[in-house]
């Protein structure tokens, strides 16, 4: 049975998908504009709860960081969501200003680990690694926020590292790419990586594939709770394979 509290990040296009799971929901319907502002795409009525989950690029400093701050803490209570989640990295004067009001009010705020020491809030970290290993990480991400608690982003990775990769920057994949690429060819587990992996030859290059299933991401989620971890986060459609034998559901 899974210990750990699971989010499921999805766009409005996936929420009928989402709500089939029973799992709490971040909103990914949330951007800040070009002038600094709280954007949302259209969304149907919610029940309350959930989380406000902000996506995009890195940000240039908002005009009026407090204006941004209030932007979602009313979206927030109008949608009775218990917490922000923010993707981009934002600059300090506005993590500042949303840090207090979350606080105030009783919201959960979960910042991008490059922004972990800005402010009090929970620290989002991707399990996704293409070397070292995945406990010493964890144990360092851990000791260098704590007391402040960490939130994993259970990232579902398909990638296709070319060797060497000295900079571990693969090419993603869809599902239906990798079916193919892994049909008949012997599959390992890392335990190091905690991720499953295969090699193949191309043109006279060995391919390295690195992916995700329901298996990887159970273990990655008892890591995290032996270590301390309370939540972690998947994101729709990328999980949408493993979901039912992570879930054990249809």
């Amino acid at each position: 049975m899974l210990r750990m509290q699971l989010y499921l990040a999805a766009a409005p296009c996936y929420l009928p998908e989402a709500r089939r799971w029973g799992l709490p929901i971040a909103y990914a319907a949330y951007r800040i504009d070009s002038g600094g502002r709280l954007s949302a795409l259209p969304l149907p009525a919610v029940p309350p709860g959930g989380l406000l989950l902000i996506s995009g690029t890195d940000c240039p400093a908002p005009p009026q960081p407090e204006a941004l701050a209030r932007d979602i803490l009313r979206e927030c209570l109008h949608r009775q969501y218990t917490g922000v989640v923010l993707e981009p990295v934002l600059p300090r004067p506005a993590v500042a200003a949303l840090s207090v009001l979350c606080r105030r009010y009783g919201c959960t705020l979960h910042l991008p680990e490059r922004s972990g020491t800005d402010a009090d809030a929970c620290v989002v970290v991707s399990t996704a690694l293409s070397g070292g290993t995945l406990r010493r990480r964890l144990e360092e991400v851990c000791r260098r926020f704590a007391p402040r608690p960490v939130t994993l982003d259970l990232a579902c990775v398909r990638a296709d590292f070319t060797l060497p990769a000295p900079y571990g920057d693969g090419r993603m994949l869809t599902a239906q790419q990798l079916t193919p690429l892994r049909a008949q060819r012997p599959v390992f587990f890392s335990p190091e990586l905690c991720a499953r992996y295969f090699t193949y030859e191309q043109e006279g290059m060995t391919h390295l594939v690195l992916f995700d299933d329901a298996d990887t991401l159970r273990r990655k989620i008892g890591l995290g709770t032996e270590l301390g971890i309370a939540a972690g986060m998947l994101s729709l459609p990328e999980a949408a394979e493993a979901l039912p034998g992570l879930l054990g559901k249809k």
